[in-house]
């Protein structure tokens, strides 16, 4: 019984951002971008408590639409930070303030 309202859940959602070449997985991406600031994709794939190389997807995406950048990460050099470009974030607080 859960699936059916999962899948209602995210067609509103998905219903909510018509217009702003956005995907329900991309928006997921820019609110933990948004809420916690500065990410690697194994803190996105521990926040969302999915598998590290679904999250590596759901960021190319948003990397791909300069939503999203890559920065050194000083902790690790094979795992960048990502942090919203001023288009992700103007984009992303619209979107929530809806």
């Amino acid at each position: 019984m859960s699936r059916p309202l999962m899948q209602a859940a995210e067609a509103c959602v998905e219903a909510g951002l018509e217009g702003t070449e956005l995907t329900v997985r991309m928006r997921a991406v820019l609110e933990i971008l948004q809420q916690h600031g500065e990410q690697t994709v194994p803190d996105i794939a521990a926040q969302l408590e999915i598998k590290r190389q679904y999250v590596q997807l759901m960021v190319n995406e948003t990397l791909a639409g300069g939503f999203v950048v890559q920065r050194a990460n000083p902790r690790h050099r094979r795992s960048p930070l990502l942090a919203l470009t001023d288009r992700g974030r103007d984009l992303i607080d619209d979107i929530i303030a809806k």
